[in-house]
């Protein structure tokens, strides 16, 4: 971006701020490995209630697994009533590729949902070889992918905003109705 001052050209720099107050988040999690997905929850909710998110202003909706995230997405986008949704959850290499396919389908449905409806959906999704680095991604010593990805949704509301989108968070969903038809 760019402004305009006395003749010369001068960029400007916009930066989304890390803040939550008046903000109302749904964290989704998949219950598959709860071990992990439990810290992970738990870190993104401490991160939500430290940058001033209410504590009545959070849900936590868990689902069968990490590939059932985008679905519980989907159903929540179009119930509206958040800002942003922060995804979570674990998946543990195998002897197959199966939980590459879980991660793949799984980020790219939260991807696309989220810019089908312009709301901000981060992924705090760990991918690891074990249990023991899955632990230790999903935050068990020090702020994990679950805080990360809070903190992710909450900086890019900010930015939205700052940058003039219209349709980030409670209405968005409204919007996307109004499109479809």
């Amino acid at each position: 971006m760019a402004e305009q001052t006395g003749g010369s050209e001068m960029e400007r720099e916009v930066r989304g701020r890390i803040a939550g107050e008046g903000r109302k988040i749904t964290i989704i999690a998949g219950r598959f490995n709860r071990l992990v997905a439990a810290e992970l929850v738990e870190g993104a909710r401490e991160c939500l209630l430290h940058h001033g998110v209410a504590a009545q202003a959070i849900d936590v909706v868990w689902t069968p697994g990490s590939l059932e995230l985008p679905l519980a997405a989907q159903a929540l986008l179009t119930r509206g009533g958040q800002d942003a949704i922060v995804a979570v959850g674990c998946v543990i290499k195998g002897e197959t590729s199966h939980d590459e396919v879980v991660v793949r389908e799984a980020c790219s449905g939260l991807l696309r949902l989220s810019l089908e409806h312009g709301v901000p959906i981060t992924l705090g999704i760990v991918h690891a070889p074990s249990v023991e680095a899955a632990l230790e991604r999903a935050g068990v010593k020090m702020a994990g992918r679950g805080w990360e990805a809070a903190q992710a949704a909450l900086e890019i509301l900010d930015l939205l905003g700052q940058i003039g989108e219209k349709r980030v968070g409670r209405g968005a969903a409204a919007a996307a109705k109004g499109r479809r038809k």
